[in-house]
């Protein structure tokens, strides 16, 4: 049994009702080079799947795989829309973007592989620093072990656990495939906003989310005095205000790494500040 560990950005990960949640059922690699590692990918290897940047999350076994080339676009996309066993648009939208951008001619290589007995991690293991370039398939060593790897522990940190995101799901009685809803980290991850906590995320719908996208709640920038960090001239701490100029994220992500680097103290400002803002949030 052959180990590999497969990168994914966040962008494209979100394929079920609740993000960075590994299933069983296909998965694809599709790219103008024949993707790496895709004659030695076997029935019964095992897959470690990760977060680009971050955390691997889930791991699973393969049980079967197709290989096709395409000789153009077209192809390519009939494929997509009529025989991929990927069901994820999400990741096929991200990958025809891509691809039509760069396309040049020549062949358009499909890996797809149908994983068995996925797990994901409850608590997710840091990416190593060998595995943070832009390669997207690494080929593991024999003796690899995921329990060598650093979890992510009670630290605060950007992504948010599986186990947290259902439990918000069920606490605003929300349904996946119902309404189009996103968790927010409503201080920005971007700026070292933790997701690992209830106090720094909100429930909105995907075109709040998108149009707040990293801005900075101004409530933050309250507590630059606290940490004697001066916040720009003409800062206005207001519940429907959010700042994003390079000036205002540069002094937020200064006070941020202050608040996180006490525990409690950090869930406690979180807290207040998205009560500030939405101060009907349970």
């Amino acid at each position: 049994m052959a180990k590999y560990l497969i990168k994914r950005s966040a962008k494209i990960i979100d394929g079920s009702e609740f993000s960075y949640q590994l299933n069983d059922g296909w998965y694809a690699e599709a790219q103008q080079q024949r993707p790496m590692f895709s004659e030695q990918l076997k029935k019964d290897d095992l897959i470690y799947v990760a977060e680009s940047g971050y955390a691997i999350f889930g791991c699973g076994i393969v049980e079967e795989k197709s290989l096709l080339p395409f000789d153009n676009l077209q192809d390519f996309f009939n494929h997509i829309l009529c025989s991929a066993k990927t069901n994820h648009d999400r990741f096929w939208f991200h990958k025809m973007k891509v691809i039509t951008e760069e396309y040049k001619g020549g062949k358009i290589w499909v890996l797809e592989f149908k994983l068995k007995y996925s797990e994901t991690f409850e608590i997710p293991y840091l990416l190593e620093k060998r595995f943070l370039n832009r390669n997207s398939w690494y080929k593991l060593e024999e003796d690899f072990e995921i329990s060598t790897i650093q979890k992510i522990n009670a630290q605060l940190h950007g992504f948010i656990p599986t186990s947290l995101r259902k439990s918000l799901f069920h606490k605003y009685k929300l349904q996946g495939k119902e309404h189009l809803i996103d968790i927010d980290h409503h201080v920005p991850k971007s700026l070292n906003g933790p997701g690992n906590i209830e106090e720094n995320l909100v429930p909105l719908s995907v075109f709040q989310n998108r149009s707040k996208s990293d801005s900075v709640p101004s409530k933050l920038f309250a507590y630059g005095k606290d940490f004697n960090i001066k916040i720009p001239a003409g800062t206005d701490i207001d519940s429907k205000q959010y700042y994003s100029s390079r000036k205002h994220k540069v002094i937020a992500k200064q006070i941020i790494e202050k608040i996180n680097l006490d525990f409690d103290l950090a869930r406690s400002i979180y807290n207040e500040i998205k009560l500030f803002h939405f101060p009907n949030c349970l």
